[in-house]
């Protein structure tokens, strides 16, 4: 590949055409029309772009448990990603599963090391539960508000 002076000087020459390898082929140039977007909004947590997974946000704060952490002094941590609604700290929510109905008290909320007041849908988060054992709690319950 020839560059700068000498090949300035080759097209000056009639050398013939010097390939630029950067550049696309002609053939390889192709013009396509972006159709429009049915919708400008963006998406919400339990429309489509999700794959439908994600509860109504009418229905209230759920959150299915993706993890189990205890904490020594502290209680036990459950994480996950919060599918509906919104939860504070000093709620009560209910944690249902295999084991029955367990009902509890958000102590704290945390994301990404970052204390919170409130977790909202589409967040991923951990939540401190209060008067909860890891035994009771584990992996694909369902917390609820």
């Amino acid at each position: 590949m020839i560059f700068g002076r000498k090949r300035r000087e080759r097209q000056a020459e009639g050398a013939g055409p010097v390939v630029d390898h950067y550049a696309p082929a002609p053939s390889m140039v192709t013009v396509s029309r972006v159709p429009p977007s049915t919708s400008t909004s963006p998406p919400t947590p339990g429309s489509g772009a999700a794959g439908g997974r994600l509860a109504n946000p009418a229905r209230g704060f759920a959150m299915r448990v993706e993890d189990i952490f205890s904490i020594t002094g502290r209680g036990t941590v459950v994480t996950g990603t919060v599918e509906s609604g919104e939860i504070r700290v000093g709620e009560a929510v209910k944690v249902s599963g295999n084991s029955g109905v367990i009902g509890s008290t958000v102590r704290a909320i945390e994301a990404f090391r970052r204390h919170q007041d409130v977790a909202t849908a589409g967040q991923t988060v951990g939540i401190l539960l209060a008067g909860v054992g890891r035994a009771q709690v584990q992996r694909g319950d369902l917390l609820i508000a």
